[in-house]
């Protein structure tokens, strides 16, 4: 990654409290560390997009992840696939304005824990805090 890529991601992250490195080191590693990372503003009603991960016997509970796409994302796009119990796209409307972190997702291995990887990449996609997910209010699947 970038001096300045690096810079802005790590600025965020403190800004919100992420500090753990292992945290940390994935979310630069699901960033394309040739392209740009910035700072992007989310205004009320924007919308926003996430394949969420269906309830399944080990993992009952359903809940709001951290990475979201823009309209017509993919999975492959986002380098993630549907695991053992699927994936919904559901979509999301912002009720407060917010300040993501956006770049283009990177190509990665696949992680079967996580569900995570096995795709190209290459689509935007959008990284908010777990703080800041109040900002969001599920609409519905899409």
């Amino acid at each position: 990654m970038d001096a300045n890529n690096e810079s802005i991601v790590n600025k965020f992250l403190m800004r919100h409290g992420i500090t753990n490195k292992g945290i940390m080191k994935e979310i630069y590693d699901a960033f394309d560390p040739g392209k740009r990372i910035y700072e992007q503003h989310i205004f009320p009603n924007d919308r926003l997009f996430q394949f969420m991960r269906n309830s399944s016997q080990g993992n009952s509970s359903v809940q709001t992840g951290n990475w979201f796409c823009l309209a017509g994302g993919n999975m492959n796009g986002v380098a993630i696939f549907s695991g053992g119990s699927g994936r919904q796209l559901i979509e999301f409307k912002a009720n407060h304005p917010l300040i993501v972190l956006e770049g283009t997702a990177n190509k990665m291995d696949i992680n079967w824990k996580l569900a995570i990887g096995n795709g190209q990449g290459g689509m935007t996609q959008i990284y908010i805090p777990r703080n800041l997910l109040f900002s969001l209010e599920a609409i519905g699947k899409r």
